[in-house]
């Protein structure tokens, strides 16, 4: 884990089977670049060498009909190239990481984990935008993100004894880009941001 980036309280913690190991360092990392390189250089370091057997990426955004994670290939990773004009801030930054990862281990096989799989489900009415009807094409709907984060709340409260699946939820992720999520049945059926596909 990589936190404070860019402040002089930057910190990397490194935790591998269940116990930090000795790799925590304290303010080097100015920028997100920097980060990366760190993380990529000491989870495939010698000491750290046959601990990976996969990596699990976050990315931003897998389309209108991505509902789960998928390994890396070159199709999706075609195909993601594309959705570029859908999540520039973070795309390229997600590309950079399983390109890092690629370059270093290209034997390692690489899963993208998408924030809008948990929103997939929507119901029609939800992935409708406030555009005419007459100029509204089914690709051109409202999708959801942060949904790692409700699907691991989600995930949590189940575990904590909750009834997720046979409650009603109303889940908030607060931070830079705060929305709310409505659950039912342990998935998505609204979301407050609506982003158009």
């Amino acid at each position: 884990m990589v936190s404070g980036i860019g402040t002089n309280a930057a910190k990397f913690t490194l935790t591998a089977t269940g116990t930090a190991e000795d790799a925590e360092r304290d303010g080097a990392f100015p920028d997100h670049r920097a980060a990366r390189g760190a993380v990529v250089a000491e989870v495939i370091s010698n000491r750290l060498a046959a601990l990976p057997v996969a990596v699990g990426h976050r990315v931003a955004h897998g389309g209108p009909d991505c509902d789960c994670p998928e390994e890396v290939t070159a199709d999706l990773f075609a195909r993601l190239r594309n959705l570029v004009p859908l999540a520039p801030l973070h795309l390229p930054a997600n590309f950079a990481g399983i390109d890092a990862i690629a370059a270093r281990r290209p034997d390692l096989p690489q899963i993208a984990c998408f924030d809008t799989a948990f929103h997939n489900g929507l119901l029609r009415v939800a992935q409708m935008t406030g555009l005419p009807l007459e100029i509204e094409t089914p690709e051109l709907r409202r999708c959801g993100y942060h949904g790692l984060s409700y699907e691991y709340i989600v995930g949590a409260m189940a575990r904590d004894g909750v009834d997720a699946e046979g409650e009603r939820l109303i889940v908030a992720h607060p931070g830079n880009g705060a929305s709310l999520a409505a659950v039912r049945g342990g998935r998505s059926i609204e979301t407050t941001m609506g982003f158009v596909l």
